[in-house]
């Protein structure tokens, strides 16, 4: 009886002794290893395109300006259905490969873009999927109010707001800002908090 008790006994130091070797793996030796991996889950520094100047004509007229508009990113981990997910968001943005982006998330990536820039109607639309993994950020978009009277001089701009042609490529250095760098934290309800600096005022 007694050697028993002493089995058990010893077995259960035993036991202690390895969790508390594990504890100590976990939460000392290996503890900058899951400190940053949780803080990446909840932190992400992205490149975002600052708003471009305002263009005029010789009345003050607007011809073209910079909005802020929504862009969806993912992060994968968080897809429960990747395919699922790449069906339903392309089914509202036109001109997405389902294929591609089902890879996309499908990936273990931290922070992939689903669609950038949204026109308002095409984002709310989005949004009301409230699918998990599934985020926005605002970005700034070109819009040409008189863009019919003026579309040869004007010229466009491409995703990344770099002018490509016309004016816009002309005067690119001139009306272009500079690309900001910001951190994204997500809580703990699935809301993105964009650091403050962050501004799209002219």
């Amino acid at each position: 009886m007694k050697r028993r008790l002493l089995l058990v006994v010893a077995g259960g130091a035993i036991w202690v002794a390895l969790l508390g070797a594990r504890l100590y793996q976990l939460q000392v030796v290996r503890y900058d290893h899951y400190a940053g991996k949780a803080e990446r889950q909840q932190q992400r520094v992205v490149t975002l395109d600052p708003p471009r100047g305002t263009i005029y004509d010789a009345q003050g007229r607007e011809l073209a300006v910079s909005v802020q508009v929504d862009s969806a990113y993912a992060v994968p981990p968080e897809i429960e259905d990747p395919a699922a997910a790449a069906r339903a968001v392309a089914g509202i943005v036109p001109g997405l490969d389902v294929k591609k982006l089902t890879s996309q998330l499908a990936s273990d990536r931290e922070f992939v873009w689903v669609a950038r820039k949204l026109d308002p109607p095409v984002a709310a639309a989005v949004r009301r999927l409230d699918l998990a993994g599934l985020y926005f950020l605002p970005e700034s978009k070109r819009y040409y109010p008189m863009r019919e009277l003026a579309s040869q001089i004007l010229g466009y701009v491409g995703t990344d707001n770099q002018g490509l042609a016309g004016l816009e490529l002309t005067y690119d250095e001139q009306v272009a800002g500079k690309p900001v760098i910001r951190t994204v934290l997500r809580d703990a309800r699935r809301g993105t908090v964009v650091s403050p600096e962050l501004s799209f005022a002219d």
